[in-house]
């Protein structure tokens, strides 16, 4: 009698938990239109994401000239996010990104995260599973679509750098290497202002939300101090950004930590002097791979446009190293 009613019951498990077919992945992208700029493919597609109830969330790759070109061959992926309010697709119109994937060949990728998601899974909103739909159903979609060498980056500018920060914390051994242009690194401090605020009080539900998950500062060094490793980050924000003291504060937060991980170094060697190999080897090891630029420029399309270059090239040596 037991073996009638268990029998179903362990089938109907196995059914459930199985993973999903790349098939089932390719089935999810609905394909819009395809454009050319500079012997790149701009692709426009919608990618249906059961993690928010069937909703068909707008998205876009940029294909490299060599992808049509030297058909054997396979890319990184550079997903890159947008800022909050900003358009979905801004980084595919992005004119020096086109030119720079001549030399640089990779697939660049995005979707639309909606006006003010913070790329977050809202515990209260059913249709802003941002978190979720990226790892579980936009990742395996796009690189089961498209030729993939299973090395992968993020970036993004503004909420964007936020999100990929928040995203590389998440499932950090997913990239080899993290940016963000003007990034929102502690939206928490900016939760004062009406809009920001009205952000986090819809997506987590609460007048006073516990914004825990937006400290990225102290995600981070959670992260490093309990050995754990992390890619390494560039940040690049503009001088007459609003957020400048946000980010230079950041990166003293960075400083900081390392500092303090170098004086484990200390504590664990015993000798008299101390050899510059085994000190070199330890940082690498142990310590935050961060670089912070701040050069000219405001919160807008100008500076993002202007810096990409540096941007990808981050990307493309990491990209290189890993191969």
């Amino acid at each position: 009698m037991f073996k009638n009613i268990l029998y179903p019951i362990v089938i109907l498990l196995l059914l459930t938990t199985a993973p999903i077919s790349g098939n089932e992945q390719l089935e999810r992208i609905q394909f819009i239109n395809t454009k050319y700029e500079n012997d790149c493919s701009i692709i426009h597609f919608t990618c249906i994401s059961e993690a928010m109830n069937g909703r068909a969330i707008k998205a876009w790759v940029v294909l490299p000239p060599a992808y049509t070109s030297e058909t054997q061959q396979t890319f990184p992926v550079l997903y890159a996010l947008h800022g909050r309010g900003a358009p979905y697709d801004t980084y595919s119109k992005m004119s020096r990104l086109h030119e720079d994937l001549i030399d640089m060949p990779m697939i660049i990728a995005g979707f639309d995260a909606d006006e003010a998601s913070w790329y977050l899974d809202s515990p209260v909103v059913h249709e802003s599973q941002f978190t979720t739909f990226f790892f579980d159903e936009f990742l395996p979609a796009v690189e089961t679509q498209w030729r993939v060498n299973g090395e992968r980056a993020i970036s993004g500018f503004s909420m964007g750098g936020f999100g990929a920060l928040h995203f590389a914390l998440t499932k950090p051994d997913k990239f080899s290497s993290v940016s963000g242009l003007s990034s929102a690194l502690q939206p928490a401090r900016l939760v004062g202002e009406s809009a920001i605020r009205n952000d986090f009080i819809k997506l987590l539900g609460h007048e006073d939300p516990d914004t825990s998950i937006l400290e990225l500062a102290n995600r981070l060094e959670q992260q490093i101090l309990s050995d754990n490793p992390f890619p390494p980050i560039y940040q690049h924000c503009g001088t007459e950004d609003g957020l400048i003291e946000f980010s230079r504060d950041f990166t003293k937060r960075m400083v900081n930590t390392n500092a303090t991980i170098m004086e484990r170094f200390y504590i664990e060697t015993s000798a008299d002097s101390i050899d510059k190999k085994k000190y070199s080897a330890y940082a690498t090891e142990h310590t935050i791979r961060f670089k912070a630029i701040e050069s000219p420029g405001g919160h807008d399309w100008t500076f993002w446009h202007s810096n990409i270059n540096g941007i990808l090239n981050f990307h493309y040596r990491h990209f290189l190293n890993g191969q």
